[in-house]
Formats: C-alpha cells, structure tokens, sequence
C-alpha cells in the first residue's frame, strides 16, 4: 500500500473534504476519489467497518480515552485469538463479525449492569436486559456458524476395518 501520510494542513483539508462528502457534497467526494487514486489509498474501503469500531467506541464513552481504545485493542484481541492461517475469505467474515459481536455483547452488559446499580427505572432495566439478551444470541450464532464452516471445510477421512483389510479415504 502506497505511503499516506500528510502535513498537518492536508490532514486539514481532506478531512474537511471527508466532512462535505459525508453531507453529500459530490464534488469534495470526487475531490477524495482523486486525491487517494494519486496515493494509491482508499478513502471509501472499510470505511462501513471504521464506522462500526467508531459507533462501538462512542457507545463506550465519548470522551474516556482508555474505554475507546480499550473497544479497539478488544476488537483486534478477539479477531487475532479466532483466526487461523487456514482460514479462507469467509472464516475471515465471520471471525470480524464474531469480534463485533463479542464487544458489542460485552457493552450490552456493562449498559444492562450500570442500570440494575443506578437504579434506573424497571422499565429501562428491562430494555436493556433484552438488548443484552440479542447481543448474546448474535455471538452465539456467530461463533457457531464460524465452528460449523471450519468443520465443512476440513478435510473429510474416513477408515473403513472390515475384513482385516483397512482402506483410508482423505479428501
């Protein structure tokens, strides 16, 4: 991937580009589209997952730098720990999926037991213990469909002892 780094003032002025296409501005965006095919750089790939691990941060703390970095270092953490070099395009879908999912149900807890302690009103508690209750499932789901694709995709053996003759079969 080709260098991106800039000064501070072209830091300044594509993120004011980013800015105005963010609000629909077509010409900052192609402005963007021009500047990144001269660096070799894309401004619009992974820009939908930045935005997830952004959200994700903001739901932790607007402010708290160590809950926002603590959300990104857990994201990379859980992906790292899930992958295998084995892992095709679609393991590598699912092993990020499964991080999103794992950090998202990690802050559906802390959300549901901040508001058991404060007290809040039941029907908030309730909200959010169900909340909880979907990001859970979701994990679940995730790791296991990232379980039964590793297991579709490993190689079939089968040993066949009958006869006093074995014949083993690998795919």
């Amino acid at each position: 991937m080709a260098d991106i780094r800039t000064s501070g003032s072209e830091t300044g002025s594509i993120v004011a580009l980013m800015g105005r296409a963010q609000a629909g501005d077509r010409g900052a965006f192609d402005e963007l589209e021009r500047i990144g095919e001269e660096r070799g750089h894309s401004f619009v790939e992974g820009w939908s997952s930045h935005m997830l691990v952004l959200r994700l941060q903001d739901r932790s703390s607007q402010t708290n730098l160590l809950a926002r970095e603590g959300i990104k270092r857990d994201l990379e953490a859980t992906v790292a720990a899930l992958s295998s070099r084995a892992d095709g395009p679609i393991e590598r879908l699912i092993v990020e999926r499964s991080a999103l999912c794992l950090v998202d149900a990690q802050q559906a807890d802390l959300e549901h037991i901040g508001s058991v302690r404060d007290a809040s009103n039941q029907a908030t508690v309730e909200a959010l213990d169900r909340r909880r209750d979907r990001a859970h499932r979701r994990l679940l789901l995730t790791l296991k469909t990232l379980c039964e694709v590793r297991r579709l995709n490993r190689p079939a053996i089968r040993v066949n002892v009958g006869d006093g003759n074995m014949n083993v079969l690998e795919a």
